[in-house]
């Protein structure tokens, strides 16, 4: 199924980008999607804003902005022998705030950039633009960690929490209908995994006056419940079709799902965000952040249905673009 027809892929000069650029450029041909390659220029670099002012200052603010542009032009050639369109663009403003303002005012359908840090996503800074974008951008966002990433994935990891609230299993819905199309597409092993945890456990065990077993049988139907709603969810896809693996572990899920994916070698892990309340903008939980700073591959997140950016866009429209 093809799920992206608007994609936007970002350069940052600073990382690798080339396994991205390569990735992306896959994902458009095979999707038959629209690519536009963008880059974001935060400002003049400090050194040339001190030896220039005035109209010289504008005029050298131009000239770097059209070496941008020429730069990107020449790095998107290799995207259109592939066989895709591709329109290249410079924004010029703070990174998360210009790259989601221009997925809202286009219709972009997916955010896919570097991971930022040598060490990939280990390294990641809490106010990062990869980590603004997965708290605060309406798209899918995939992070690409390029010292991980592999020409083809063998292996995807959807991280689900099935739950009888609706806007809970609408994601998890989300999370399945991106896992189960991305594997079909890269022909990858799917591992489906729900990590659980059983509710007040610590005041449960430290009741010393319950009889021997009964502990377990409570962690036993505790088990049994999660289980039920995993199969109600998988339920709706034909896995059948699908080289899978579903993993309902017990434990943690902040130490759990990283587990999971090292052992089983996964290239990609796809997961949702969940927001915070009474903390606007703040859509990314406290799992998820775990499971990022630890993950040691590339990562696609989803946002809740019905979710709004705190960003608004601007009516100035602070972009250069040449198709």
């Amino acid at each position: 199924m093809k799920r992206f027809k608007n994609i936007l892929l970002v350069y940052d000069r600073r990382v690798a980008n080339e396994t991205t650029i390569t990735r992306a450029t896959e994902l458009a041909r095979r999707n038959e999607a629209r690519l536009t390659f963008v880059e974001v220029i935060e400002d003049l670099p400090g050194d040339l804003r001190l030896l220039v002012s005035g109209g010289s200052r504008k005029s050298l603010e131009e000239a770097f902005l059209e070496e941008r542009e020429e730069r990107l032009r020449r790095m998107a050639v290799s995207i259109e022998q592939a066989g895709v369109a591709v329109e290249t663009k410079v924004l010029v403003g703070t990174p998360f705030l210009e790259i989601v303002r221009e997925v809202m005012r286009n219709e972009r359908d997916l955010v896919i950039l570097s991971a930022e840090g040598r060490g990939g996503l280990k390294n990641l800074l809490f106010g990062s633009t990869s980590m603004h974008l997965m708290r605060k951008c309406p798209t899918p966002v995939w992070v690409v960690k390029p010292s991980a990433e592999r020409s083809d994935y063998a292996s995807i990891l959807a991280c689900v929490d099935p739950s009888t609230e609706n806007g809970k299993d609408a994601l998890n819905v989300q999370i399945m209908d991106l896992a189960t199309s991305l594997a079909e597409l890269e022909g990858a092993r799917l591992h489906i995994a729900h990590a659980w945890e059983l509710i007040g456990k610590d005041l449960v065990a430290s009741k010393s006056e319950l009889p021997a077993g009964v502990l377990d049988s409570i962690k036993l139907k505790n088990r049994d419940l999660h289980a039920e709603r995993l199969q109600g969810l998988l339920g709706r896809y034909s896995l059948e079709k699908l080289d899978h693996e579903i993993h309902l572990v017990e434990g943690d899920p902040r130490a759990v799902i990283p587990e999971i994916a090292q052992s089983r070698s996964a290239d990609l892990i796809v997961m949702g965000t969940v927001c915070r309340t009474g903390i606007p903008g703040f859509f990314i939980g406290n799992i998820a952040e775990e499971v990022l700073i630890q993950a040691e591959c590339s990562v696609l997140t989803v946002k809740p249905e019905g979710f709004r950016t705190p960003i608004e866009v601007s009516e100035y429209v602070s972009s250069r673009s040449a198709a």
